[in-house]
């Protein structure tokens, strides 16, 4: 019988839609996952939906669907939930719950609580191989990493992974892609791609406070693989040279790009490639900054996130402000673009502990070419102590407990030692220096 399998990228709470879509990436997973589901047998059928581009889905696609996936985070579990009970009522679909979500057990639990365990499952990890054995027919219950009730959902679950060089060869949905995205103020294309997955830090320190990320194990694509992709999409789009590694940590290990460089200096179509990638300041050094450049990477987002020893601490960044300065100094001497990202409202964060971070971010700003700047708010995540005291002991979460824009004002207004107008002088100082690029939850209220 014929499978109709539907994955759903949720819209964000309607406070956090942006004006405009220059921040958009197309969701890479559920891209490989419908290319990889394409092969899997012709009784298989899988259509995707992102609704920031095409708007809510019509709930007749609900109806029809027998498998639905929904990739979810903190800031769509609103509209996860929406779905869900739409396609209880209209449906007798197996509804799969992935994405940053499920890998914290307090947002699990309460998924099962407001949606039952009739026909909701939850994918832990990587959510790839799980669906596809799903859609090949395995009882959900032998499964690996499908969370099936409230009783699993309450407790660890080790998180699935996988190498993804067995999966992500087989290039993602091309209709992910008909709207290309646009470098800021120009008209160059960029395009979102995947080098690796899992973090370098997480995998040996473990991950930051802040961080949604499960510390999946580190597994490198093969350059070889990354420029396969790279020629497909330059096929449908002539123009494209840029593309945007989205992966957690692009820098580590640095024999990855090593590797790149010999590709690219053997390959002529490959070196007019231009990059854009993720990674820490203390990973940069005067070699590491050369070899970028001889990669042609041409801007580099790195967290700051803060000018404050104690505050970094107290985020696991596991950083001194010093050394993150040292490196950005070197991609500075290398004319790569730095896209500053700073939170504030941290724990411990006080009026000093901001201006340290005013001073790091305009001594960064000396050092090299700030491309952009983000500003975002600390967000208490679900789990953590920090989460545990905002909610206390005497009540179940509701859904505005997991609002990363109710959930970053308690955690301010309560437990840091600093008031709405010095929040106000530091994000204007920080704005000063270079065009504002938004956090995710801070594009509603700025």
């Amino acid at each position: 019988m014929r499978k109709n399998c539907l994955l759903i990228q949720p819209c964000p709470n309607e406070s956090l839609i942006p004006t405009g879509r220059s921040w958009w990436r197309p969701p890479l997973g559920l891209g490989y996952l419908v290319s990889a589901a394409a092969e899997l047998s012709p009784e298989v059928r899988v259509q995707i939906w992102d609704e920031l581009v095409q708007g809510p889905i019509p709930p007749s696609l609900l109806a029809s669907a027998s498998i639905i996936g929904i990739s979810s985070n903190l800031f769509t579990l609103r509209r996860t939930l929406d779905l869900c009970h739409t396609a209880l009522a209209r449906s007798d679909a197996l509804i799969v719950v992935g994405g940053l979500t499920t890998t914290v057990p307090a947002v699990r639990k309460f998924l099962f609580r407001e949606v039952g365990e009739r026909r909701l499952h939850l994918a832990v990890g990587d959510g790839e191989p799980i669906f596809l054995e799903l859609l090949s027919g395995r009882p959900a219950n032998s499964i690996e990493g499908l969370v099936t009730s409230p009783a699993q959902a309450a407790g660890a679950v080790p998180p699935r992974t996988f190498d993804p060089t067995g999966l992500i060869p087989a290039l993602p949905h091309v209709d992910l892609y008909l709207a290309c995205q646009r470098e800021e103020g120009t008209e160059t294309p960029v395009l979102a791609i995947s080098t690796r997955r899992g973090c370098f830090w997480a995998q040996s320190h473990g991950r930051c406070n802040f961080c949604l990320r499960p510390g999946l194990k580190l597994v490198l694509r093969p350059p070889e693989d990354v420029a396969s992709e790279i020629r497909a999409r330059r096929a449908t789009i002539p123009e494209l040279w840029t593309f945007w590694d989205v992966s957690d940590d692009s820098l580590e290990p640095l024999e990855w790009w090593e590797e790149w460089l010999r590709l690219r200096t053997k390959h002529s179509d490959l070196r007019k490639v231009r990059w854009i990638i993720y990674g820490r300041a203390d990973e940069v050094t005067h070699d590491a900054a050369r070899l970028l450049k001889e990669c042609n990477v041409v801007e580099v987002v790195v967290g700051f996130e803060s000018g404050s020893k104690e505050v970094l601490a107290a985020l696991h960044k596991g950083l001194d402000p010093a050394r993150a300065l040292q490196g950005a100094s070197w991609l500075g001497k290398q004319e790569i673009s730095v896209l500053g990202c700073f939170m504030i409202g941290c724990p411990g964060e006080t009026n000093e502990t901001l201006r340290e971070t005013v001073a790091l971010a305009q001594q960064v700003a000396r050092q090299c070419r700030f491309s952009a700047i983000s500003i975002a708010d600390f967000v208490p995540l679900p789990g953590t102590r920090w989460w545990s005291s905002l909610l206390g002991s005497n009540r179940e979460p509701s859904i505005e407990d997991f609002d990363p824009w109710v959930l970053s004002e308690r955690f301010r207004r309560t437990m840091t030692e600093v008031t709405d107008d010095e929040i106000r002088s530091a994000r204007i100082h920080l704005a000063s220096l270079a065009s504002v690029r938004h956090g995710f939850f801070r594009l509603a209220k700025t």
